[in-house]
């Protein structure tokens, strides 16, 4: 006849391991929560408005009216703050006041 064997698993024989990986486990699903909670802010973020020129305001333009200042740098409302970059703005217009 066969004698019939106990498995035992490691987790029986160590105490505190269930409790090690469950740890390490709930680590690793908040941290990936995190992860994804941040990609979804940044999204909600680009898509809104928020994201997005409201308003222009042009200062010390005494030689143009700020309707030429806007129509020389072609920046315009409800367009993306990521898509204006001032130096090429100032580079494209400078000098254009003074001729």
């Amino acid at each position: 006849m066969t004698a019939k064997t106990k498995v035992v698993s490691i987790e029986e024989k160590i105490p505190g391991l269930k409790e090690y990986k469950d740890k390490v486990r709930r680590r690793k699903l908040f941290g990936l929560l995190g992860v994804f909670g941040l990609l979804i802010v940044i999204v909600v973020f680009l898509i809104s408005p928020l994201s997005r020129l409201q308003s222009i305001e042009v200062v010390n333009n005494s030689r143009l009216t700020t309707a030429q200042v806007m129509a020389l740098t072609g920046v315009e409302k409800d367009v993306s703050i990521f898509g204006i970059h001032s130096s090429a703005i100032e580079k494209k217009n400078y000098g254009l006041a003074f001729d």
